[in-house]
């Protein structure tokens, strides 16, 4: 009598863990669609314009409209476009040679912020100009945003947000 209330408690522990598997991998595709899902038509937006590309890395960045940002490679040159995934057009291009690295941002961003912890950074598409955003927490525990110009690195923006406690 003791093993049939094992085995049954042993088949609803595995159903529980089999739903919640299937629900998990169910939640993961989702998100993972969401994420990726202006890609495909920001490159047929590139490809309309600018021939046969391919994309090397592409980023999503929300301001005053959602962009979608291009990293691409082809016989001619590496490019950078902004795709704004309201109208399907071309905000703007530029060419990578032209756009600041990564880590010069990094290392001006640590030197106007000494006791600050970096988070991350992305390009994004600030005020109609190719930019870099740098996430941060400052001295002050305050979450941080930081925007650079993709071109010149100057930094044109800053915002700190009080967390809630």
């Amino acid at each position: 009598m003791k093993g049939k209330h094992l085995w049954w408690i042993a088949g609803v522990l595995a159903a529980i863990l089999l739903g919640l598997m299937i629900l998990y991998i169910s939640v993961y595709n989702i998100l993972e669609e969401r994420r990726t899902e202006g890609a495909d038509t920001a490159l047929k937006t590139v490809q309309e314009k600018a021939g046969d590309v391919k994309v090397m890395a592409n980023y999503t960045f929300n301001s005053s409209a959602p962009f979608e940002i291009l990293f691409t490679t082809s016989n001619d040159k590496d490019m950078i476009y902004y795709v704004n995934k309201k109208s399907g057009t071309i905000a703007d291009r530029i060419d990578r040679e032209d756009f600041v690295p990564r880590e010069e941002i990094v290392n001006r961003w640590e030197d106007s912020c000494r006791n600050c912890t970096f988070t991350h950074i992305q390009p994004a598409y600030k005020d109609g100009t190719p930019s870099w955003e740098v996430t941060f927490t400052d001295q002050e525990g305050r979450y941080g945003l930081a925007y650079f110009n993709g071109e010149t690195g100057e930094e044109f923006q800053r915002f700190a947000f009080k967390k809630n406690e």
